[in-house]
């Protein structure tokens, strides 16, 4: 396996490998001893390693720096690179603020800091929740924020910076704080694919995305549960797309008003020595753009406010998508939209009907007219904002802004919200990288996978009740569009027993990438898979001496919920009518009926075989004290009633929340790790424990072993004769239906599901 890993590796200048071994056959084992044993060897001794997964939790961050082992060698070339807020509640220790100079600690940013970080640790449960957004959100960056001003004040370039964290005894708390402060002297780093995707703030210099800097160039990238990892990619373009859902007529206009009124700054039309020959005729260019800007201004009649004409009852919003191929309207059956001026009433009435409207009237041209400005308006943008660093060069070789802060600088002056520079400058920064990670190579075809989507909407509220607000939400961006990305400037190698499984549901679309990578997307040779199949199948002979036990539970409990369901769960015919009218008074849909009466039988199975002592009932959600569809207290009662009815020395005055807490165990993603260590700690020592999570929360990648109770030393089959640590599996697992692939559309759209 790191035959075929290391090949791929010196032979291919970037790309895509894919290692779809089984799992237990040790792919993450044999790819940490190939960084292990040739980081700071020929032809690896200059590049850079990541080793990325699907959660914090899955990085296997130990087992790589025991086989360093070297403690100033791990020091001197490792990295994990974890979130500003974990940053802080891991490291904020008394030892180290005794280091930190008095100003610092005086702050009333400090102060706050410190006292939501200790109270964040004592905490638990939804309120810790709460306050560790509050803290990722505002505290912290407000922080942050403070210490970058405080230390570019200081020390004005970024190799004073560095030399001052490393050496001065005043500063050197803030690499301690902040690690992500040396990430360009490290080699290998481990990183979630969240922090992978989001900026990396190094606090001496400004923040960069991973994917537009040079640390990524010719780098290994090691993608562990690859296919796994496109639902939170998918999730992150989401999230951000929706947060840059802008007010797009507005946007529009606020441009149009700067040019008409705005006296700029001479700085931002003066051509740097080298943009002459790059940029020429900056003054040209400015007056062509400002022109066209007042061409649509005029010809769509944008000084009238626009207004929906027709509102169905039951929404407040109609939309209008469009990609590469074809534009439709969602509005009843209403499938076109037309925008008709008034100039007696001065609106611009958007207009749904059933008949397409004519050439003069159909509102796409004007949408297409103010996407096309908008988008050069970004690209002009961005030549002034490297033509204005230059400048800066030339006036000051010293000066260090970068091409953020250039275009922040540059859109300033035109005086527009917050909201609507923060999506210019986030379009800007993704173009830009594209076309600069973009080889002759591969050439980016018309798909969504490149092209993306957008939607406008069409929004009317009470409190908006003159105007429409018609508002843009794009996303140019997919999760195979990055991976294509990072296999442009990076080897890749997915690893994941299901990695070239053919579904663009749970995994990326592997067509696409093929045909945009060709020859550099492999996978591994059928003669070496074939070898690692059969050291696979020597090295699990014992699971011939295992015996596993499958079974459906009872077909009818998937149908109707009836009280013969109940009565076959039960021995006792008081405790199935009892659980069956608690569940009916609750509940009125035969599907969570159901839910409760299969979760009862296997809990029944559970407990009435004494040979199970460790029970995993995976779920598609978890119960709550204040769920209609699944909750807590009934759940606690009807396991109680079946504990009346199966164990034999059953204390009938118990609580049920007594006995639920004491033979049930929730594993849900509050204090995750804490949860998991306790429950292997009481099965290990003998425990009888049914333990409920769901899909999402155990997460791909995600192992669950404890360590075997004595009882049972030298009693089990070792099914890897390669496995050294006395762990066992659980010794039965239950698994619902996965429902969460794709999105429910009977319930309820969120913005989020409904972009996805």
């Amino acid at each position: 396996m790191q035959e075929a890993i290391a090949h791929f590796c010196e032979n291919s200048k970037n790309g895509l490998f894919l290692l779809d071994m089984p799992t237990g056959s040790g792919k993450t084992y044999n790819v940490l001893d190939l960084i292990a044993n040739n980081y700071n060897k020929p032809p690896y001794k200059n590049t850079k390693f990541f080793f990325i997964t699907t959660l914090k939790k899955n990085l296997p961050i130990d087992d790589f720096r025991s086989k360093l082992n070297d403690k100033n060698e791990i020091d001197r070339v490792l990295l994990q690179i974890s979130s500003n807020e974990d940053c802080i509640l891991e490291n904020l220790t008394e030892e180290l603020e005794e280091s930190i100079p008095q100003s610092i600690i005086s702050s009333q940013e400090y102060k706050l800091l410190r006292n939501q970080r200790n109270l964040i640790n004592s905490l638990s449960g939804p309120s810790k929740e709460t306050l560790s957004n509050e803290f990722r959100k505002n505290t912290e960056p407000k922080f942050r924020k403070m210490l970058q001003h405080i230390l570019t004040k200081e020390f004005k370039t970024l190799s004073e910076r560095k030399r001052a964290i490393l050496s001065n005894a005043s500063w050197q708390w803030v690499g301690k704080l902040y690690p992500a402060a040396f990430t360009k002297d490290k080699q290998i780093f481990f990183l979630s694919i969240d922090k992978f995707l989001v900026k990396n703030t190094p606090i001496i210099e400004s923040s960069y995305e991973f994917i537009n800097s040079d640390l990524l160039d010719n780098a290994i990238i090691f993608i562990d549960e690859f296919d796994a990892t496109k639902e939170t990619i998918l999730k992150h373009i989401i999230c951000e797309g929706l947060s840059h859902k802008i007010d797009f007529l507005e946007l529009f206009k606020s441009i149009c008003s700067a040019f008409k009124t705005n006296e700029f700054h001479k700085d931002l039309l003066t051509e740097a020595t080298t943009s002459k020959s790059i940029f020429p005729s900056l003054d040209k260019r400015f007056e062509d753009i400002r022109s066209e800007a007042n061409q649509i201004f005029k010809k769509y009649k944008l000084q009238f406010s626009c207004r929906t004409d027709y509102v169905p009852e039951d929404q407040s919003q109609n939309f209008l998508f469009q990609d590469y191929r074809y534009l439709s309207i969602l509005s009843d059956d209403k499938n076109f939209v037309s925008l008709l001026p008034d100039t007696v009433k001065k609106v611009n009435k958007i207009h749904f009907s059933k008949i397409k409207p004519t050439k003069e009237q159909n509102i796409l041209p004007m949408l297409h007219d103010i996407k096309i400005f908008v988008s050069k308006f970004q690209n002009f943008t961005s030549i002034l904002a490297t033509n204005y660093r230059q400048l800066k060069v030339d006036r000051n070789s010293n000066s260090e802004i970068t091409q953020e802060e250039a275009l922040n600088s540059i859109l300033d002056v035109f005086n527009l919200k917050e909201d609507h520079q923060k999506f210019l400058v986030s379009q800007i920064l993704r173009n830009a990288n594209f076309k600069k990670s973009k080889t002759e190579e591969i050439e980016i075809d018309n798909t969504i996978h490149t092209k993306g989507f957008r939607y406008y909407s069409f929004e009317d509220a009470p409190n908006h009740d003159i105007q429409s607000v018609v508002k843009m939400c794009e996303f140019d961006h997919t999760p195979e569009k990055f991976i294509l990305q990072c296999c442009q400037k990076a080897r890749v190698i997915g690893i994941s027993a299901t990695a070239t499984l053919k579904t663009v549901v749970g995994n990326y679309d592997l067509s696409f990438l093929k045909a945009q990578l060709g020859d550099k997307m492999e996978s591994l040779p059928k003669e070496t898979a074939e070898r690692i199949k059969q050291v696979c199948h020597n090295n699990w002979k014992n699971y011939e001496k295992v015996n596993i036990h499958t079974g459906l539970i009872d077909g009818a409990i998937l149908g109707k919920c009836s009280i013969d369901v109940w009565k076959n769960i039960f021995i006792d015919k008081n405790f199935a009518e009892r659980a069956y009218n608690k569940v009916a008074q609750s509940q009125t849909d035969e599907y969570n009926k159901s839910r409760y009466a299969r979760i009862c039988s296997v809990y029944k199975k559970f407990l009435v075989n004494d040979r199970i002592k460790s029970f995993l009932c995976l779920l598609t959600k978890f119960p709550k004290e204040k769920d209609g569809g699944l909750n807590l207290l009934l759940l606690q009662e009807l396991f109680l009633y079946v504990a009346g009815d199966s164990v034999k020395d059953f204390d009938s005055k118990v609580s049920a929340k007594n006995w639920f807490d004491e033979n049930v165990a929730v594993l849900d993603g509050y204090d995750f790790e804490k949860k998991k260590d306790e429950i292997s700690s009481k099965l290990s020592a003998g425990k009888k424990l049914f333990v409920i999570s769901t899909y999402q929360t155990i997460g791909a990648g995600q192992n669950l072993q404890y360590n075997i109770p004595k009882t049972l030393l030298g009693g089990l089959v070792n099914i890897d004769k390669y496995r050294t640590k006395l762990e066992k599996d659980y010794d039965g697992i239950y698994l619902d239906k996965p429902t969460h692939l794709l999105v429910n559309l009977f319930d309820g759209l969120s913005d989020e599901d409904f972009v996805k």
